[in-house]
């Protein structure tokens, strides 16, 4: 109980330091990350980390939340400065589409992973293919995670229904041990890893990955590019959706700060990747290979990477 009152109380001083500081220089620059357990909160905590260890002249912080979705709306309301978020929810958000009300702004920054996300049930359970789940009770992932939206669109291809659970990751992992859904989304990162939450379950409670209908994956994709097509091939080959994870950051901040965010992490990227193996990707190649081309990327950013020389012709750089 202490523990969460002292987050509450942390938070609250939080709060009122960002609101109290300008909107384009703040002090300290508020990360919106993910549930505890998920990639995207130990990304965020690796990336915060190493800039408040090596960059002296604003300090940063990162705060749980329930993912990519909610990142995008704290965004637009000004309690974060920066979130981590995904390719297919920036669709969603640049178009005010449905979970969102209204159209958001945000500037990419880099992206830092991508993520494969099949169906898993318990290795014995009667469940076959993804038609069997018509009905069932399963976990999509934090309500406020980019899985929700996606997967809900896959049913919607293949005619079925589901009873939709929203636990963080850790949970659902457990609730599928026990029995209390019947399958659940389990998150992949770079197509063979399972994360931690799942990677436990794995060991303990042994499960099998549904294959995906790659035409079903591909319509929603028509709709949504921020969606992918990927292969597993690990212990199991099968298709599955998923979708790219990307930093962004309100189009306001300065462009001096986000130019020594990029500066001061790809200075540290082989430290940062000895953090985790989430942040295996990390690297500077790979900063802007799986932003989304149609939106536009923070101009503190494009400069850096016009500096380093791997800027890409047809990105679009904010105002």
């Amino acid at each position: 109980m202490a523990l969460g009152i002292s987050l509450v109380v942390a938070f609250t001083v939080l709060m009122v330091n960002m609101t109290a500081q300008s909107s384009t220089r703040p002090k300290t620059l508020i990360w919106g990350s993910a549930s505890l357990g998920a990639s995207g909160y130990v990304i965020i905590d690796g990336l915060t980390c190493t800039l408040n260890r090596n960059e002296k002249s604003f300090k940063n912080a990162s705060i749980s939340t329930q993912g990519s979705t909610e990142n995008l709306v704290l965004l637009s309301q000004k309690e974060i400065h920066l979130g981590q978020t995904t390719s297919s929810d920036l669709f969603l958000a640049y178009h005010g589409q449905k979970p969102f009300q209204k159209k958001i702004d945000f500037a990419q920054v880099l992206s830092y992973t991508y993520w494969d996300l099949p169906i898993g049930v318990l290795k014995d359970s009667p469940i076959k293919k993804i038609e069997d789940l018509d009905g069932k009770r399963v976990s999509l992932g934090p309500a406020g995670g980019a899985t929700v939206a996606m997967w809900q669109a896959i049913f919607e291809q293949y005619g079925i229904k589901v009873t939709p659970v929203f636990l963080p990751w850790q949970g659902a992992a457990d609730a599928l041990k026990i029995k209390q859904i019947d399958a659940v989304v389990i998150s992949h990162l770079m197509g063979k890893m399972p994360i931690p939450a799942f990677e436990e379950l794995r060991l303990s409670s042994p499960y099998r990955l549904l294959d995906t209908d790659v035409e079903k994956i591909k319509r929603v994709s028509d709709k949504n590019h921020g969606i992918i097509v990927s292969k597993l091939t690990g212990d199991q080959v099968v298709n599955a959706p998923g979708y790219t994870g990307v930093l962004v950051a309100d189009p306001e901040i300065d462009e001096e700060l986000v130019y020594k965010i990029c500066s001061t992490l790809y200075g540290k990227e082989d430290a940062i990747r000895r953090i985790a193996k989430d942040l295996e990707f990390f690297r500077l190649e790979n900063a802007i290979r799986m932003v989304v081309p149609q939106y536009s990327i923070h101009k503190g950013a494009a400069k850096f990477y016009k500096e380093k020389g791997i800027w890409k012709e047809g990105l679009i750089i904010s105002r």
